[in-house]
């Protein structure tokens, strides 16, 4: 009498699948992991890149800014400084009006204060090196010497934004060290434009109190 008994390694499993076959085997398909890690990378890249690309125009909407703000500086501090020779002048001509003696060097730190104000808002506003994109370091990534289409354009999506983010990375670190610069420059005038504006009140002041004949 044979023996009907199968061994056991050759009986299907409930649920289907054979007992030598690994459960769950389509989530370690070595392709499957490497398209996804693939997509996985590329959105990364594009949020890294998006982020890169918000920070320059960030930048260059500070550079605006602080030149606007360098012009409010000469504007004002040019406008005291000529109202202070006007009075100076008005001052010297007249007859029965004697400048006090302690006035006088509150008005002369005012005039320096207020003209080295005006230098340093000239000074934000003075063309400094913004790097940019080269348009011949751009043409290389469409045309060769030769006219022809340059490798570098058949390159898939993800190599094309690394390269420009690189490119935009070094945008953005010239353009933060320059507005820092500029942002120095911007703060040392307003503390002397304040300081001049003070030391005018204080001569003011000197000419009510003791200014006569």
């Amino acid at each position: 009498m044979s023996d009907r008994t199968q061994p056991a390694s050759d009986q299907p499993s409930e649920t289907g699948e054979s007992a030598g076959s690994p459960s769950g085997n389509q989530g370690t398909d070595p392709q499957i992991s490497a398209r996804l890690t693939r997509k996985l990378s590329e959105s990364a890249g594009s949020s890294y890149g998006a982020l890169i690309e918000a920070q320059l125009d960030e930048e260059r909407l500070t550079k605006t800014s602080l030149e606007q703000r360098g012009i409010t500086v000469i504007t004002t501090a040019g406008t005291i400084v000529g109202l202070l020779f006007g009075l100076v002048a008005v001052v010297t001509q007249a007859t029965d009006f004697a400048l006090p003696a302690g006035a006088r060097p509150w008005l002369i730190w005012s005039l320096l204060s207020l003209t080295a104000s005006t230098l340093g808002g000239l000074l934000v506003n003075f063309p400094k090196s913004y790097e940019e994109a080269d348009p011949a370091s751009l043409r290389e990534f469409i045309l060769t010497d030769e006219g022809t289409w340059a490798p570098d354009w058949e390159e898939s999506d993800f190599e094309g934004s690394r390269q420009v983010a690189q490119l935009n990375v070094r945008l953005l670190e010239v353009a933060r060290a320059a507005n820092s610069f500029k942002a120095n420059l911007l703060f040392g005038a307003q503390l002397l434009e304040i300081v001049g504006i003070g030391l005018l009140a204080m001569a003011v002041l000197f000419v009510t109190q003791f200014g006569g004949n």
